[in-house]
């Protein structure tokens, strides 16, 4: 324990650096709020799709219900008018869901249906619900 006391310390005075180089930073974007209802009106079941990036999993009653995980979510604010603007959803360009497979017979699981979810990127179940 002696020995790694003069260690640490020499490896924290030797590793700052005297360089003044000056910090850039990049905006990747912007945060856009959204009310409840906005986001739920977004919510919606439609056709299956492929699995293209999984994330979690969760297995129910022979269900599973596959995480897709999207790159990002496209938002965007269009002006309505001179003091208005917009928040407009493209479902058509979000690929984050969940998928919905019916695994009740193990050697044919069948996709049956995707939720779109914009901007999800978790899944949790609480109990029996």
């Amino acid at each position: 324990m002696k020995l790694l006391l003069p260690f640490f310390l020499a490896v924290i005075l030797f590793s700052c650096s005297e360089d003044d180089t000056p910090c850039s930073f990049q905006t990747l974007g912007e945060a856009i709020y959204l009310s409840k209802g906005q986001l739920r009106s977004n919510i919606q079941l439609t056709e299956p799709r492929e699995i293209e990036r999984p994330g979690g999993l969760y297995y129910k009653d022979g269900y599973l219900y596959v995480l897709e995980l999207g790159e990002t979510t496209y938002w965007y604010e269009e002006e309505v008018s001179e003091n208005k603007k917009e928040v407009i959803y493209h479902p058509e360009i979000d690929k984050t869901g969940i998928h919905i497979i019916d695994n009740r017979i193990p050697e044919n699981p069948q996709n049956v249906g995707f939720i779109t979810i914009p901007g999800v990127n978790g899944m949790a179940a609480k109990g029996n619900q």
